[in-house]
């Protein structure tokens, strides 16, 4: 479901099965313990990989999750294409003292990124869109704790709290900030991912 904050900026928003979510909290767990990062973006590969490569292996949870969201922002593309590249990654907000940079130290504003821009400084493909899966989510809010803000256009600034189960997809361009929440007792755990829908030319041949 497409929500509109404003005439330029929206959201997509889905439901995730959270049967299991006991056994993805667990899988993703094993992935921040496996995989250090400075900034708990916590890669679960290398560089891209093809939507291919992803149906080839044996990623359980985290596989099923992450072809969820290919075929949901599938959905959203309108373009021709024959190629679908994706970047995946477990992210966490810590609950008591996070590695990421939420807010300018100086004037306490948030600090929004864009994933075109992040992917674009390491020399990637560009996203079309993002997906983000709330695995789990902090308790103990208050204000603006453990929201995303999404700002448009216009630098008007839209604050969304998702709930366990949550998919949400932006397009690739659209600055968003995650919030932190020094009361909570639990992490902040997504899994996300880059999609990229590339048309790529085939050269024909004659014999």
């Amino acid at each position: 479901m497409r929500i509109d904050l404003s005439d330029s900026v929206g959201y997509w928003k889905y439901t995730w099965d959270i049967s299991n979510i006991d056994e993805i909290v667990l899988d993703t767990h094993n992935v921040i313990k496996n995989v250090k990062s400075p900034h708990d973006g916590h890669g679960l590969w290398l560089n891209t990989k093809s939507k291919e490569w992803i149906i080839s292996q044996d990623l359980g949870n985290m596989g099923d999750i992450i072809l969820e969201g290919i075929s949901k922002c599938e959905e959203l593309y309108k373009l021709p294409y024959n190629s679908v590249e994706i970047g995946s990654w477990v992210n966490v907000v810590n609950k008591s003292k996070t590695k990421q940079t939420i807010r300018n130290s100086k004037t306490n504003e948030l600090i929004y990124h864009k994933h075109t821009e992040i992917e674009q400084r390491l020399g990637n493909p560009l996203p079309n869109y993002t997906f983000i899966f709330y695995i789990q989510m902090p308790d103990n809010l208050s204000n603006d704790d453990g929201k995303l803000f999404i700002k448009d256009k216009d630098g008007v600034e839209f604050g969304i709290l998702p709930e366990v189960g949550d998919l949400i997809i932006l397009e690739g361009d659209v600055p968003h900030a995650p919030v932190d929440a020094p009361n909570s007792t639990k992490d902040r755990i997504v899994i996300a991912g880059n999609v990229i829908f590339k048309n790529i030319k085939t050269t024909k041949t004659f014999i």
